[in-house]
Parts: structure tokens; sequence; C-alpha cells
């Protein structure tokens, strides 16, 4: 008898080797040599691929026209399907969502500037930005089934963790640190969000307090030339570390390998005095023109033209072949930085309308008419609509109500009027008007 029992407990084990063989856990999506999340967004991290993948089932172009029926099915579906597979960690933050809200990201370590380089590992930025587009799915999936609460935390959440992405979450943030922010806060601050505030009967305690969290965003994010001299600050530390032959920077590796090794130490000072003095250039232009992003984009193209006119090499080149070498650099590396403050202006004008679109449902009594001129909005609002930054008069934004949208929006960087267009005008907020009567 006990023989037997022993030899049943022997088959058991077998047993459950095999099936624990057969069992496959689900590697986390997110790349571990990158550099790991922070706070509320972590509990994230290690959701399976197929889990992440689940956006992918469904066009989620959502700056582009009208979705069809069929792509709203479909992202509902994907929205939910997430929901399910994230539940826990859904409730969690839900129940913690007031009190991460109240509190802005933490700012850009001033002390850590000196150090930072580009080649220091980054955020996995595939997965944060397929992420935040779960995370509008799910907003949609909640708006759609009665949860207009917790579609508007799950997007006024994803937008503060764009804000923390583009500060660094505790390092200094680099310009694809930024532009992912941006990415994300624009995604979040959108036709979801607004047509939940729109339709549904928030307190305005409750508007309120989003607001200020909202507001609060706003002043506490760093100014946009703080952000540039982060990344100008790393690119100059990365090359001087290539030309040190102590980079972990492939792509800088790469570009040093086509000078010997035994020229580097004789340009590294005069490549760094020519490229200190181009940021110090970009940094005065992103500085003097924040004011017109157009007059900024003309100087920027200005300023690569003599830059990339120095190519050309000359005599005097071979006396001096460190500046020469901080030329070809200068030029091969420097961001798109007038593009990016578009983009900059043009995230921080959808989370303005956000806050504006709250103000309004907020105040907007029982049986009210809808406001037919910016004048009667922002007297309702007891707020000004911004000026249009994109345009030189600096006149006040586009306040639009007919038969099917009330908007405001800005020109955009082209400075034409598109009627709102999603992508082509810089919008506020953008929600249809039968949502909004009385």
């Amino acid at each position: 008898m006990i023989k037997t029992n022993r030899c049943f407990v022997g088959l058991l084990g077998l047993v459950s080797m095999l099936i624990s063989a057969c069992v496959v856990t689900a590697a986390p999506a997110y790349r571990a040599e990158r550099r790991p999340l922070a706070g509320f967004i972590k509990a994230f991290q290690d959701i399976s691929e197929e889990t992440l993948g689940i956006v992918r089932n469904c066009n989620t172009d959502f700056e582009t026209a009208e979705a069809s029926p069929d792509e709203v099915t479909a992202r509902v579906a994907a929205g939910k399907a997430f929901y399910e597979a994230c539940r826990e960690r859904f409730e969690k933050l839900y129940a913690e969502a007031d009190k991460i809200l109240a509190s802005p990201p933490q700012k850009i370590p001033q002390d850590r500037m000196p150090q930072t380089s580009l080649d220091t590992p980054t955020f996995d930025h595939r997965f944060n930005r397929e992420l935040a587009r779960c995370f509008v799915l799910t907003a949609l999936y909640h708006s759609g089934a009665g949860g207009a609460e917790q579609a508007v935390k799950t997007l006024l959440l994803m937008n503060w963790f764009g804000h923390a992405i583009s500060r660094g979450m505790g390092e200094v943030p680099t310009l694809i640190d930024l532009m992912i922010g941006i990415a994300i806060r624009k995604m979040t601050c959108g036709e979801v969000l607004w047509e939940a505030l729109a339709k549904c009967g928030f307190s305005g305690e409750r508007l309120d307090a989003w607001t200020k969290a909202l507001n609060s965003l706003d002043a506490s994010q760093p100014s946009y030339v703080d952000s540039l001299e982060c990344e100008l600050m790393g690119t100059l530390n990365a090359t001087r570390k290539a030309l040190q032959g102590t980079s972990n920077n492939d792509q800088m590796v790469r570009l040093m390998q086509h000078l010997p090794a035994g020229n580097r130490e004789k340009i590294l000072g005069p490549a760094m005095e020519y490229l200190q003095a181009v940021n110090e250039r970009l940094l005065n232009i992103a500085s003097v023109y924040r004011a017109s992003p157009r007059k900024m984009r003309e100087a920027t193209i200005a300023f690569v033209e003599t830059l990339e006119s120095a190519m050309v090499m000359r005599l005097s080149d071979y006396l001096n072949p460190g500046a020469k070498i901080g030329q070809i650099l200068a030029s091969i590396m420097i961001p798109n930085f007038a593009r990016a403050y578009e983009q900059y202006l043009l995230a921080r004008y959808r989370e303005r309308g956000t806050v504006l679109l709250m103000q309004y449902r907020a105040r907007l009594g029982k049986g009210t008419a809808l406001p037919k001129t910016a004048a009667d909005f922002e007297a309702v609002t007891k707020s000004r609509i911004p000026a249009d930054v994109f345009v030189e008069a600096r006149t006040a934004c586009r306040y639009v109500l007919n038969e099917k949208w009330m908007m405001v929006y800005s020109l955009g960087p082209d400075q034409k009027d598109d009627q709102g267009h999603p992508v082509n005008d810089g919008l506020l907020f953008k929600v249809p008007v039968r949502l909004l009567r009385p």
C-alpha cells in the first residue's frame, strides 16, 4: 500500500513537471533594457504583448475625419477587451485618481543637467504610445457603457502621464520624451474626452476639480526653451563621450568610427566649442521667437542653411579640423525644434480648450440657450478665449456654433481657416451640438 502511494505521488510529480513545461509565461510588452516607468503607470508595465496588441485590432488614428460606425464598434470592443484584461489595475487606479491628479509630476532635475547624455537608456516609447491608445479606447468603452466619470478619469490620468514623460519622470528628458509626451497629451484631450464632458451632467464641484488639475499641469510644465536645453545638453555630452571613446550610444559610435582614433583628442576642444556656440544660438532663437512660431520656423531654416553651407570644405578647414567636425556634427544632429514647438503649442491648446469646455459645462444653467458668439461663450465661462499664437495679429481663436458643432480652434501653423479641421487647424475643443442642447 505504501509502495503504491509513493508511485502515485511520483506520477503526480512527473505530470506536474510536464504541465509546467508546457506553460509559457507571456513576456511583458515593455522592453527590459529600457528605462523603467515610475509612479501609477508602472502597474501596467508588466502587461503582455498580447494584451497591448489589442490596440492593433482597430483604427486608432483619432485625429483624422470622423470614424465610421464599424470603426467605432471595433474601437469600443477593443476598449472593453483591454479594460477587462486590466480590470484590477484600473480599479486601483480610479480609486487613487483624485489624489494623483491633484499633484503635478515632478519637475526636471536641474542638478542632473550637466551630466545628462543621450547615451543613457530611454523609455520604451513604442509601449507608451500604444498604452495611451489603449487608455483612449478604454475611455470610449466606459463612455458608451454609462461610465462617463471613469472615461474622464482614464483620459486625465493618461494626460498626466504624458506630462510626466515630457518632464523625464525624475531624469533629464530628451526631445523624444517631450514629443511622445505631447502626442499622448493631444490624444487624450480629444474627441472622446470632449464628448464625455459634453453629454454627462457632472457636478460643478467635480468639473472644477478637474479644471484645477489641468490648470496645475499647465502652470507647472517646463517652458519649451527649458526642454530644448535638456536635449542640446544631452547631445553635447554624448558627442563629447563619443570623441573620447566612452560612449554607449551605438549611433554615436558608428558616427565616430570614421575618425582616426589618434585625431579625436586633437579635434575634441574645437569641436565642442563650435557645438556649444550652435546650442547657444538655437536657444536664443527659441527664446526670442517663442511668441511667433512662424518667425521661429523662418529663423531656424535660415540658421540651418548657414550650417549646411559650412559643409563645403575650404583650405582653412585643414588648419582647424576640429571646428569643421563640429560643423558637420551640428548639421547632422540639429533637432527640428521649430516643428516640435508647434506641436507643443497645439497640445497646450487642446488642454486649455478642455478647461474651457469644463467651465462651460460647470456654469451652464438648466434651459440656458447655447452661446451664439464668442462674447456669449466668454460670458458663460467667465474666461477669455485664448489668442491665436499662429496669427501675427494675435486675434482670439475662432469660436463657432453651427447646426452640427460647437468648437473653438486656432488656424494652426499654416494660418489657414479650415473650419475646425482636426489636423489642419489647432482644435481647442469640438463637440456635437446634439450633446449640448438643454
